[in-house]
């Protein structure tokens, strides 16, 4: 018995001393299970090529645009409103016009306290605000 410990595991399932003498049911229990965990990892990488397929086809068409709309207390004129514009056309120019931010200056959709509230119904995308300004 101290020869069956000091095995690695792997020894236990093909050596054929320990099939005489674990019995033949656990070693075929063993090898439905090794045959089961082969088939399920086949599935999986199967499974993940199509995905991988799929994705490089949706690479080939052209990029959908997305809009986001921001919202914002600050004026155009204000150094805060001018880094938003600022932060909106970087935005645009690094991905390559798929990403276009709208910016509301001067509370124009929404009020600084209605943020909160207008982002969680999904009336509204992002914001910029200093809570406690106006």
């Amino acid at each position: 018995m101290n020869t069956l410990i000091s095995y690695p595991y792997f020894c236990y399932i093909f050596d054929p001393k320990v099939y005489y003498l674990e019995g033949k049911g656990r070693m075929k229990k063993k090898i439905i299970c090794l045959i089961l965990v082969l088939g399920l990892i086949l599935a999986f990488s199967a499974c993940s090529g199509q995905s991988e397929q799929s994705a490089s086809s949706n690479e080939d068409s052209a990029p959908k645009e997305v809009k986001l709309r921001m919202c914002t207390d600050y004026a155009t004129e204000d150094i805060h409103g001018a880094l938003i514009d600022e932060f909106a056309e970087k935005v645009k120019e690094q991905t390559n016009g798929t990403v276009i931010i709208e910016v509301y200056h001067d509370g124009l959709l929404f009020k600084n306290d209605q943020y909160a509230d207008a982002i969680s119904s999904g009336t509204l995308d992002m914001c910029y605000a200093m809570f406690g300004k106006g």
